[in-house]
């Protein structure tokens, strides 16, 4: 399985953060993390982050980054703090340092997909990829979170941005790398 990468998903949300004047709301941030996972991993055979997948009522979501947001993980006040239920801040700038030219290539193309999308929208997206509907039935009884499986990630989706429709192929190869190297 993959480490966490505590320092990446701190950059991230601070990055986030910045392109949206400091603030922003955690579960837009949240969704936009999961769809920069989703593409490293099916272009690069990693996630950028390393974290662990949980499906939910709201969507998918990075379970660990959604700790480090709402301060269940030690996080240092000097880098993000929740601002209310519903929103972070960024207390810092991102090192950018943290992330591989990889990982700055799927933020960045992520921002630029779905920025401008409020975190409902993003959260009604998740809810059409194939990693939340395999828990659809039991979260429409249950309003818990039921652990992912990650080799959904790898299944196509044809949505309005097309990011997620890949050649089965190449596919193949990125999940044959993500098992050989996290599984």
């Amino acid at each position: 399985m993959e480490q966490f990468k505590k320092h990446k998903a701190i950059t991230l949300l601070q990055y986030l953060a910045q392109k949206n004047g400091g603030r922003l709301n955690k579960m837009k941030a949240l969704k936009l993390i999961w769809l920069a996972d989703r593409y490293h991993l099916r272009k690069y055979g990693r996630t950028i982050t390393g974290d662990k997948y949980v499906a939910m009522e709201h969507g998918t979501v990075p379970s660990s980054v959604k700790d480090i947001i709402e301060g269940k993980r030690g996080l240092k006040s000097d880098e993000i703090s929740l601002v209310g239920r519903l929103e972070y801040q960024s207390n810092g700038s991102p090192d950018l340092d943290n992330l591989s030219d990889s990982d700055q290539e799927a933020i960045d193309l992520i921002i630029e997909t779905y920025f401008d999308q409020d975190q409902f929208n993003l959260s009604q997206l998740s809810h059409d990829f194939p990693e939340w509907l395999r828990f659809k039935k039991q979260l429409d009884m249950s309003k818990s979170s039921y652990p992912m499986v990650m080799d959904d990630f790898f299944k196509n989706v044809v949505d309005s941005k097309g990011l997620f429709v890949d050649d089965e192929e190449f596919l193949n190869q990125s999940k044959e790398i993500f098992h050989e190297f996290y599984s």
